[in-house]
């Protein structure tokens, strides 16, 4: 709203700016025409009046100028930050076999991240199942000592626990997950997320993943047919 009325009135100033110089030019013209000296006088006073409009003019026309630049080298800074923007997500997957989770961290972004630390804690709906699912994910060494960098469309996962370890009240846990990460000129970014235990429950499959299903069924088509040949 602001904006639209200082717009608003810099759109004034110039009309009435224009409008004072055509008037000035006018009486210029009729006072030379007419050569009278009362004319002549004003015509002193109007030329001083058109010089002073005009240095404002030219002050006014200097600020546009440095504020319309400023505001391209803005854009330019914010496209150079956002073309080379990390984005690190944590996934908690479905694991390789029955009831097993990996703990899995992405970069989504279109830049490398670097310093990326992680700080796990639990909502305190399950203390002591939450504190056993915090120790399993923390002992991986990529989220207790944090990771150097983290590549572009780089995926690092590991298993993170199995839910017959952690009993029936697994599903009363929810865990928090807070990512802290760096760009390459040092700009900071953080990713929260949360994981409640309560959505995965009767959500396991019986057997592995599909595509690890699929490379069995390949393995053993290729031995019948090697056997057959």
């Amino acid at each position: 709203m602001i904006r639209k009325i200082f717009s608003a009135l810099r759109v004034i100033f110039y009309i009435s700016i224009i409008s004072s110089g055509i008037v000035i030019i006018l009486f210029l013209v009729l006072a030379k025409s007419r050569a009278t000296e009362s004319l002549i006088e004003y015509t002193s006073i109007v030329s001083a009046s058109a010089t002073v409009a005009i240095a404002i003019l030219t002050l006014v026309l200097a600020i546009e100028t440095w504020r319309m630049r400023n505001q391209q080298y803005s854009q330019i800074q914010k496209d150079k930050v956002n073309s080379v923007r990390p984005l690190v997500v944590v996934e908690l997957a479905e694991g390789r076999v029955i009831n097993d989770r990996m703990i899995v961290i992405k970069n989504l972004g279109r830049g490398i991240a670097f310093d990326v630390n992680f700080e796990i804690a639990g909502e305190g709906r399950c203390h002591h199942v939450e504190d056993k699912i915090i120790n399993y994910i923390s002992e991986h060494g990529f989220i207790k000592r944090g990771m150097r960098n983290l590549g572009i469309h780089q995926i690092v996962e590991s298993h993170a626990f199995l839910f017959n370890e952690l009993g029936e009240d697994l599903f009363e846990a929810c865990i928090n997950i807070h990512v802290i990460f760096k760009d390459i000129y040092g700009n900071q970014y953080d990713n929260r997320f949360s994981f409640d235990m309560s959505e995965y429950e009767n959500t396991n499959r019986l057997g592995g993943k599909p595509e690890n299903e699929r490379n069995d069924h390949l393995k053993q088509i290729s031995k019948t047919l090697s056997k057959k040949l």
